[in-house]
């Protein structure tokens, strides 16, 4: 992996404007090999990836506030279900400001709030960090995939059209956030400055995944789907088993696959390379799994008994609320496996528990006006009640990318209000069904599998 040799000391972070507490030129350095793991999607196993980095960031330096600040970041966790996080708030808490310069007082509020689930609050305060400090990369990274956790992509877009300027191309990262600055152009329709972006990212690094990765979504929006795959294919070499994006680039290659109708393709995809990655559960890995073997339902396609092993994988999450995404994916890999299908009460409960109790955070909210209705609007999808799925499913649908995710993530929820309005029994939903295709063919207007619901549409109505 090309981490960057030169990593900075106290004094070379300093001179960035980014002067930081600690007096320990190792620990500094260390921080710069955390951020080049994270840049990278790959964690050095030599320093035991970033956590182990980290580790090593205190014991360089017992006080280092930023490895605690960038400690939180990396776990992707809540106080609620971490005690790791909880203690290491407390610690952020209890320094005295006296010992902290703006810069870190910031970045404690920023990962405070992270941490107990004011998510948007985080976002205001990286951004604000950004405005002072533009080549802040603790800041950038952080805000990046809380945008996309967020659903709020076109953010992501301006905040580094807004940051970029201060970048130079000789930077070591430069190249990195080409890749993350075309993914936003891309989720805000902007295809041809995406290309142009993306294509100078994998020209600087051309073993970038980020850049494989907006890229792939720039075929699958244009719907040029043969080149995605024909693409994917051409760069599996760093397609690696230790990248944290391997596994999401092969789901990729599944929707690729899937537009063009190959599902057996699909299925071998999934068994040969995705099944791997999702034996080590993560939230990710679910819905990558989930989205592969729905997307195949709404074809048509056997899938056998794989769900099964998905929800007996991801079984224990149920009761975890910390991003509404997974809870949604969560609920078809419950409902769609006969197993889990009798814990679906279970779920909801434990959902609605949460919610209200927690109006005050970004959880809280989102799912409340939307998650748990839709949630409930998959279950009944599943379970074959198209109606009341169509019911519940079209006050809410508009509103669904607040739950976060890519719009080609989210786009497994426009395919479930249009596959139950498609079956479902009352005429209202089927002039759904046509409207919503109609309106799907403006913004995908070479969708072979748009064509294919229309004409499933036509036949059975």
């Amino acid at each position: 992996m090309n981490y960057q040799t030169n990593t900075r000391d106290c004094q070379a972070w300093k001179d960035e404007g980014l002067e930081m507490s600690t007096t320990s030129n190792e620990a500094a350095k260390l921080l710069d090999h955390a951020i080049d793991q994270m840049f990278c999607n790959v964690a050095d196993p030599a320093m035991g990836g970033m956590i182990g980095t980290v580790d090593k960031m205190l014991e360089a330096d017992p006080d280092f506030f930023m490895a605690k600040i960038f400690s939180i970041g990396v776990r992707g966790s809540c106080c609620r279900n971490s005690p790791t996080i909880a203690k290491l708030v407390s610690e952020l808490e209890s320094v005295d400001d006296s010992k902290l310069n703006e810069r870190e007082k910031l970045h404690r509020k920023a990962s405070i709030e992270w941490a107990t689930e004011k998510k948007r609050d985080a976002l205001r305060t990286w951004e604000y960090i950004l405005l002072q400090y533009p080549k802040d990369t603790i800041a950038l990274l952080f805000s990046i995939n809380g945008y996309i956790f967020s659903g709020q992509s076109r953010m992501l877009r301006d905040s580094l059209a807004r940051t970029l300027p201060y970048w130079r191309e000789s930077d070591f990262h430069f190249g990195y956030l080409q890749g993350y600055y075309a993914f936003g152009l891309e989720q805000s329709n902007q295809f041809v400055q995406a290309e142009k972006a993306v294509k100078k990212s994998l020209e600087i690094n051309p073993d970038n995944t980020w850049g494989l990765h907006a890229y792939s979504h720039i075929f699958d929006a244009t719907c040029r789907s043969q080149e995605g795959v024909d693409f994917l294919e051409e760069n599996d070499t760093f397609l690696t088993d230790d990248n944290s994006l391997t596994c999401h680039l092969f789901w990729h290659q599944t929707v690729n696959l899937t537009e063009l109708g190959h599902y057996d393709r699909v299925l071998k995809l999934y068994d040969d390379k995705i099944l791997s990655f999702k034996r080590t559960p993560n939230a990710y890995h679910l819905s990558d799994s989930v989205q592969v073997l729905q997307r195949l339902e709404f074809e048509g396609v056997n899938v056998g008994d794989r769900w099964e092993e998905v929800y007996s994988v991801y079984k224990t999450m149920y009761n975890s609320h910390e991003l509404v995404y997974d809870d949604m994916h969560l609920t078809a890999a419950m409902i769609q496996s006969k197993t889990g299908r009798e814990s679906k009460s279970n779920l909801f409960e434990s959902m609605e528990k949460h919610l209200n109790k927690s109006l005050d955070t970004t959880y809280g909210d989102v799912c409340k006006r939307i998650g748990f209705p839709f949630a409930k609007g998959i279950a009944a999808y599943c379970e074959g009640n198209f109606e009341e799925a169509s019911n519940l499913f079209i006050p809410v649908y508009k509103d669904i990318w607040e739950i976060g995710g890519s719009k080609a993530t989210q786009d497994i929820f426009n395919q479930y209000v249009i596959n139950a309005c498609v079956r479902s029994p009352n005429q209202f939903h089927r002039r759904m069904a046509r409207s919503l295709l109609h309106e799907r063919k403006l913004f995908r207007p070479d969708s072979l599998l748009t064509d294919r619901v229309l004409a499933k549409l036509d036949a059975h109505h």
